[in-house]
């Protein structure tokens, strides 16, 4: 494979690029290279599938920033690009990879990349690690405060099915009026009674990966298993008949580990997370006052600081599933049923 990067990097320098970029492109396509050794694998028989798994593989091994993982991305391109143009082979497995992009955050907050690695640093090999990821899930799935998880009982998680409106195959419009001769499908989802400060209490559905992590805690867990609480202290391992909630300062504790862990230098906390989606959802097209009313935002004011009116309900608006930023990140729930 040498022959192929030597031939590559005399092309750059006939280009007339600096000799430092070349180095990097070199150093880029090299790491590619080793990587694929590591694997049993060689440059030209990489297909878009092993290329994103590689950039995965970056951005949750590596920790690297989107700036890193862009210089990469633009150095393979390049490579195989110049591949193709050769005939060594017929398509750039680069192009079935998405570019990162660096995020620009207020100081505090999450990006996308960092969301994606908090999601992976708990682990579910241990009853802890499924706890803290169920935690990180509700907190990116719902967008909730603290206190909620804190408050959080088993009896207040449901099992529904609902129907959702039906989508016009022409023009994606949903039908709201149930005027429409397309039937919309039924689909089973799980609800959770938030309770949230100044005594509000409402439903929220889950989107799909956040209900699993959550079942999966609750279905293996040993601590608090004839609990109420769905989220107990593991702090001194109580007796099991007398099972505590976890703080408050718990939950702070865990995130900002977790976020040591994955190399976020940020001072970030819970309400974090609670940025991070509101924001996603408001650049995702979803409307004021119904982003308000799912996070419990007393005046709208507030929720336009993270930047219609609408009728429809959480579910019609598809937050719980398509909009949510948890369906736009891959994490460990993928890995498992090998999505």
């Amino acid at each position: 494979m040498s022959g192929h990067i030597n031939s590559f990097c005399r092309q750059l320098e006939r280009e007339e690029l600096s000799p430092r970029t070349v180095k990097s492109y070199r150093d880029k396509v090299e790491q590619f290279a080793r990587y694929l050794k590591d694997r049993d694998k060689g440059l030209l028989s990489v297909d878009g599938e092993g290329a994103n798994v590689y950039f995965h593989f970056l951005l949750i091994k590596k920790l690297q920033t989107a700036n890193t993982r862009y210089a990469s991305y633009n150095a393979l391109k390049r490579f195989y690009t110049f591949l193709v143009s050769r005939g060594d082979i017929s398509s750039n497995p680069i192009d079935a990879v998405k570019a990162p992009k660096k995020e620009r955050r207020p100081k505090g907050s999450l990006t996308v990349d960092d969301a994606q690695r908090m999601m992976y640093a708990p682990g579910l090999k241990t009853e802890k690690g499924k706890r803290d990821t169920a935690i990180i899930g509700l907190l990116m799935a719902v967008g909730n405060r603290t206190s909620s998880l804190i408050n959080l009982k088993v009896g207040d998680i449901r099992s529904e099915r609902v129907r959702i409106p039906p989508k016009c195959h022409h023009c994606g419009q949903t039908d709201y009026s149930g005027q429409s001769r397309l039937r919309g499908k039924e689909k089973q989802m799980v609800f959770v009674k938030l309770y949230e400060k100044g005594g509000k209490t409402w439903d929220v559905p889950l989107n799909e990966k956040a209900a699993f992590y959550l079942n999966q805690y609750l279905v293996h867990r040993e601590h608090g298993k004839n609990s109420d609480v769905v989220f107990p202290s593991f702090r001194g391992k109580r007796d099991p008949d007398d099972v505590k909630p976890i703080t408050r300062h718990g939950i702070y504790a865990l995130i900002k580990r977790y976020a040591k862990e994955v190399g976020i230098k940020e001072d970030v906390s819970p309400h974090s997370f609670r940025h991070l989606v509101i924001t996603w959802w408001l650049d995702c097209g979803v409307d004021e006052i119904l982003t308000k009313n799912f996070v419990g935002h007393s005046t709208l004011s507030t929720t336009e600081v993270y930047r219609g009116i609408s009728h429809r309900s959480f579910v019609q608006s598809g937050m719980a599933e398509e909009k949510n930023i948890l369906d736009a990140i891959e994490t460990p729930m993928d890995d498992i049923i090998n999505r």
